[in-house]
């Protein structure tokens, strides 16, 4: 097929009618590419069938923006009269919005516009009505109907039936389709069906499209785009493993195949899932080889970009670093056309930004704004008001109002209706704040310790047993050894000296010790050497009895329990303690607030175990370095119970005056009641 001479629109025409089916099946956008240049661009208006095959070979092409070409054929067809053109321009770039991640700019205009061409017959017998043979019409109109519904879910007119045509096109005896339009066709249906929260269809959808024969016939192109939209459908619905196999496959093959835009576009998902997961090292790495000229300079690659620079250095603790890079990806999305409604991440992100800078009261301001009516559409306005809900929850719980529990559990049933499981996702120590005075309340417990476990949430102080540890350790008055919630199983000749390393580090300060200090303690009567390689072995062992060599690890001389894996109630009273003496030392301005943080860590320290001031493993043998343990964690009971009395008298004598809230009354009463229970008995340590 030979390239035509610039300047005959006419002929560039006849030729496209004739030849242009033919390229599309074969996926020779060089060839359609090549047609389409005989027309100039200032010519294009009045040829807008030839506008239509240029955006379709853009779409075959990596980094190409089809976009503007179908603009500029879907005002040409109105403008000539020729309704059904139109309506399967507006369709081919609702289906596009999806295919290609990068068409999303201006897509609510492209809903608006498919609206329009309602009424015009969506299935027209003449070729010629709208320039494609009437099977390719066909099919861009189904996809652009199963797009519909997934841009604007309160559309559902033909949707259904739409998708049951695309489903038919990947059943073995359905109408024949090339190897990039199968792809296409489940890129689609991946998104359609991720709206419907069909998930179990991903897997099939899979199964379907990556048969060797069938997947290795596609261009690379369309390869590398399935890829990334699987892996996005997965990554939304929490199959973290899925996704990052997915987007590994797309940007290797990217890469192989000299695709940049993909390349980027990989890069940026895959650099989301891993700041997602913590895996900062990893992230930063990623990063510094993604090169922005991969996005040919489009506004949303650009932004996207920006956005997941200023997460990594949010979540590195470096706000005034995010904050410019946040605001050149908001103005990035301003150039794209992004509607305000349009920015939801950015949205989310800059409420994020807010809390990190301290200013809370503009981080409120702007979610108030964002969860109004006519704030955002309907799934971001939700996702605005749930986090409304929780810094609410938050601000409520540190004031000791009575009403932050109701608040908590009403947000996070709106989180969990949503599957919104990533609030706070650049905050991730508030979110696990949340989470552990959620379980603290026992509000929605299943699903957030769910939650915290996929999100891999550090613990925060004080998180108490029912936080998801990986190992918990119960020293008060027993002693028990949970593993991801479950209780060590009884069975085999039992592991003396592992389970004695164990009970010493979660004894210790900050549950680590030089392992000179744990050699000598635990063989006493051995010599250095002798002691040492005593304890190399013991290491081993207690890593195979934890089936996870990183709760127990070895540093720079040092042993030590993983802090933010790892946890006993001696542990968390410990917190507990140390956070009421010194709050007895320094009180706050604030008598309410100081009351409401008495009244938190005097619970904190009655979930510490059944019975707090217990004697610590008790049947235990009586080491030496057991006793000493003992010796100190009865101190400490002590020297927290004297802390509390403290502040209690304090606040005692600062609600005596006139005027004295009857609920402040009733919180004393309750604190007093409270401190009397935890030092009716004296503690064992």
């Amino acid at each position: 097929m030979t390239p035509l001479e610039a300047g005959d629109p006419a002929a560039a025409n006849a030729w496209l009618a004739r030849h242009g089916p033919a390229c599309w099946q074969q996926a020779d956008g060089a060839a359609l590419a090549a047609a389409c240049t005989a027309v100039p661009d200032a010519a294009l208006p009045a040829w807008p069938a030839v506008a239509r095959w240029r955006a379709l070979a853009a779409l075959l092409a990596d980094g190409a923006d089809a976009m503007p070409c179908l603009e500029v054929a879907h005002a040409g067809h109105r403008a000539a009269g020729q309704g059904p053109a139109a309506r399967l321009d507006a369709h081919i770039a609702l289906a596009l919005c999806l295919v290609d991640i990068g068409a999303m700019e201006g897509v609510t205009a492209w809903v608006q516009r498919s609206q329009a061409e309602d009424g015009i017959d969506a299935a027209p017998g003449d070729s010629g009505d709208v320039g494609l043979p009437p099977e390719a019409a066909a099919l861009w109109l189904a996809l652009g109907e199963a797009a519909r519904a997934v841009l604007s879910p309160a559309h559902g007119q033909g949707a259904g039936l739409a998708l049951a045509r695309l489903h038919q096109h990947l059943q073995p005896l359905g109408p024949p389709l090339a190897a990039h339009e199968r792809l296409l066709v489940a890129q689609v249906l991946v998104n359609a069906h991720f709206t419907r929260q069909q998930f179990e269809q991903f897997d099939r959808l899979q199964a379907a499209v990556e048969a060797p024969a069938l997947f290795d016939a596609a261009p690379p192109l369309a390869r590398a785009r399935w890829h990334h939209t699987l892996g996005f459908a997965c990554y939304q619905v929490g199959r973290w493993q899925t996704a990052e196999t997915a987007w590994q496959q797309a940007l290797a093959l990217a890469r192989t195949q000299g695709l940049a835009h993909q390349a980027l576009m990989a890069s940026l998902a895959m650099l989301r899932l891993l700041l997602d997961r913590q895996r900062l090292a990893e992230a930063a790495q990623l990063e510094a080889g993604i090169d922005p000229r991969w996005g040919a300079g489009r506004p949303m690659q650009l932004m996207w970009l920006q956005q997941m620079r200023a997460r990594l250095a949010l979540l590195r603790g470096q706000p005034a670093r995010a904050q410019p890079l946040l605001a050149e990806a908001l103005a990035l999305a301003e150039q794209a056309g992004l509607s305000d409604a349009e920015r939801g991440a950015l949205h989310t992100d800059q409420v994020q930004l807010l809390l990190a800078l301290g200013q809370p009261a503009e981080a409120t301001a702007l979610l108030d704004r964002l969860a109004a009516p006519e704030g955002a559409p309907h799934r971001d306005r939700a996702v605005f008001q749930c986090l409304q809900g929780l810094l609410q929850a938050q601000a409520l719980a540190a004031a000791g109002d009575a009403g932050a529990a109701a608040r908590l559990q009403a947000a996070l049933r709106h989180a969990q209706a949503l599957r919104y499981t990533m609030f706070f996702r650049l905050l991730p120590e508030r979110a696990a704040e949340i989470c552990a005075l959620a379980l603290r309340w026992q509000i929605e417990p299943a699903f957030v310790r769910e939650l915290a476990q996929e999100r891999q949430l550090p613990a925060p102080p004080g998180a108490g047993p029912a936080w998801p540890w990986a190992l918990w350790l119960r020293l008060l008055g027993g002693f028990e050894l949970r593993l991801q919630g479950q209780a060590l199983p009884r069975q085999g000749k039992p592991q003396a000296k592992p389970l004695e390393l164990l009970r010493y580090l979660a004894c210790a300060a900050d549950q680590e010790a030089p392992m000179r200090r744990v050699a000598d303690a635990l063989w006493p009567d051995s010599e250095g050497a002798a002691a040492h390689k005593s304890l190399e072995m013991t290491v081993q062992r207690s890593r195979r009895l934890l089936g996870d060599e990183r709760l127990l690890r070895v540093h720079d001389g040092m042993l030590a329990l993983d802090a933010a894996r790892c946890s006993s109630d001696l542990q968390q009273r410990r917190h507990a303690g140390r956070a009421l003496q010194a709050l007895a030392m320094q009180p706050g301005p604030d008598a309410a607030a100081e009351l409401a943080q008495a009244q938190a860590l005097l619970q904190a320290l009655a979930a510490c175990a059944r019975d707090p001031g217990a004697l610590l493993l008790p049947g235990a043998p009586d080491a030496p370095w057991l006793l000493a343990a003992r010796a100190e964690a009865a101190a400490e009971w002590r020297r927290s119970l004297q802390a509390g009395q403290a502040v209690l008298a304090r606040l005692s004598a600062r609600a005596g005056g006139a005027g004295a809230a009857a609920a402040d009354a009733a919180r004393l009463q309750a604190l007093a009641l409270g401190l009397a229970a935890l030092g009716a008995g004296e503690a064992g340590g």
